[in-house]
């Protein structure tokens, strides 16, 4: 029996066909949504300005920062910004992911439109997964990274910065920090100039003075401690009975004497606390010529720790000879209407680049570019190598070449897989700019991608959970004045 000519046939048929709408609903749904950052990729220096749902201006050209401040229902494309955060993790190549999953959802959709079954194209899609890291092994060029090779470092950079002057700065922090860790190459942003104004410097920075008389101090030992310089006070409330004036004027000299002499035991030249500085404290300290200094992030106390050594003592008490630490030079200095402090240490370097501009959201912009940077090279760089490939799109072109080499001499639908992601890798520009892409960062994007857009053909149905409404209103209570007869 012929199936084609029957009532099932038709069934059969309608069911296909709304399974080709459907899918093509949900791709232009994920497309529109990839296509919110198409116009960042490449050579590009645009930005996205938003206004997120607290109100906070954000300039940003990263997928990261965009999708995490554009609220979107559809679970497909809460999907893709899991698979965003994954590539922040490596540091570059989000943009590229977003497009080429864009790309791959379109040629997809028309190898569909043809007859292919949408589960069929999915498991094509993983086996040629399973090929990219043979195929992009053999553009992979490695470079040795060196801390005083500045060109280098530039020429890795240049891709992912794509800021002439940010790039200069951050190379200028690497060679003198001789690290890549964010924790040896801080940054501090000042509201006024331009990013050209920036500059680094040496130690660590926090935009405010000591708190005492004195604001200089060199060659000295520091002590720090994660409690307030305040006079203890009891959890209970206690009453004290006092009869004369002289009975009042021997309680205060006694906590006068107390608080003198505990300052006097405390050894230390520098001072540096996490909590509120009683008067009493600062004033027996000013007499001492000791630097107070307040940090009120419990992770910086531990970076200032990591820079000038010793131990952070929980309790104000005189600290011993071996939790010291000691610091090179402490001293300040104004940008703009703001005055800053900075600690030298002689024995660990850590370098700090002052970033300047007038708008508060390209700092911030800016301040994400470095550290993006500096995950970037801290995670691609082995051994004093890393591993890259042709930029500006030529790298996607040569790749693409190969995809379409491969699926001539195939047949059937692993054929069609194959020439869709080399049609997909085909639509990307190219040009002959001296650019570097991070390999590693390139072949996770191409993994990702096709693993998405599989994912996505294999979803049969996708379901909304909605929130439970707590219906906690104000209780009604009318005709409270009312007497009851």
């Amino acid at each position: 029996m012929d199936i084609g000519q029957t009532h099932l046939g038709g069934l059969i048929s309608n069911s296909q066909q709304d399974e080709k709408v459907r899918y093509h609903i949900v791709g232009s749904r994920v497309r529109m949504a990839c296509n919110l950052v198409k116009s960042l990729y490449g050579g590009s220096h645009r930005s996205k300005l938003i206004v997120n749902g607290y109100g906070q201006i954000l300039l940003s050209s990263q997928p990261g920062v965009i999708y995490d401040n554009v609220k979107v229902n559809h679970p497909l494309v809460k999907l893709l910004q899991e698979y965003v955060k994954k590539m922040d993790v490596i540091g570059d190549g989000a943009t590229f992911f977003v497009v080429l999953v864009s790309e791959l959802i379109q040629e997809a959709i028309d190898v569909i439109g043809r007859g292919m079954k949408p589960a069929c194209f999915s498991s094509l899609l993983r086996e040629a997964h399973k090929e990219i890291d043979d195929l992009g092994r053999e553009l992979l060029v490695e470079h040795r990274i060196d801390f005083e090779d500045k060109e280098t470092i530039s020429m890795v950079l240049r891709g992912v910065l794509k800021d002439k002057w940010l790039e200069e700065i951050v190379v200028e922090g690497i060679s003198l920090a001789r690290s890549f860790s964010s924790e040896s190459i801080r940054v501090c942003k000042v509201a006024c100039g331009s990013v050209e104004d920036s500059y680094v410097v040496e130690g660590m920075v926090f935009n405010r003075l000591p708190e005492g008389e004195v604001k200089h101090a060199r060659q000295g030992r520091t002590s720090i401690y994660n409690c307030p310089l305040d006079i203890s006070r009891t959890e209970l409330k206690g009453t004290v009975l006092m009869r004369t004036a002289s009975e009042l004027l021997s309680f205060s000299k006694e906590e006068n004497r107390r608080i003198k002499e505990l300052v006097e035991s405390i050894s230390a030249d520098v001072i540096i606390c996490s909590g509120k500085v009683d008067k009493i404290y600062l004033d027996f300290l000013n007499k001492g010529r000791k630097l107070v200094f307040r940090i009120t992030s419990k992770y910086d106390l531990r970076r200032i720790r990591e820079l000038l050594g010793g131990h952070i003592l929980s309790t104000l008490e005189p600290p011993a000879e071996g939790s010291m630490g000691v610091v090179s030079e402490v001293a300040t200095f104004r940008e703009g209407s703001t005055e800053y402090t900075k600690f030298i240490s002689g024995s660990k370097k850590v370098y700090t680049l002052v970033l300047k501009n007038s708008v508060q959201a390209v700092l911030d912009e800016h301040e994400r570019m470095v550290q993006k940077a500096l995950v970037v090279l801290s995670k691609n760089v082995s051994g004093g190598k890393i591993g890259l490939v042709d930029g500006a799109g030529r790298f996607e072109r040569r790749l693409s070449k190969a995809f379409l080499e491969r699926s001539a001499g195939l047949s059937g639908g692993k054929s069609l897989a194959y020439k869709c992601i080399g049609k997909a890798l085909g639509t990307f520009g190219s040009s002959d700019v001296k650019v570097y892409d991070i390999y590693n960062a390139k072949i996770k994007a191409l993994k990702y991608s096709m693993e998405f857009v599989s994912t996505l053909f294999e979803t049969s149905d996708y379901l909304i959970g909605r929130q439970e409404a707590l219906n906690i209103g104000p209780r009604n209570n009318q005709h409270w004045d009312e007497e009851d007869h």
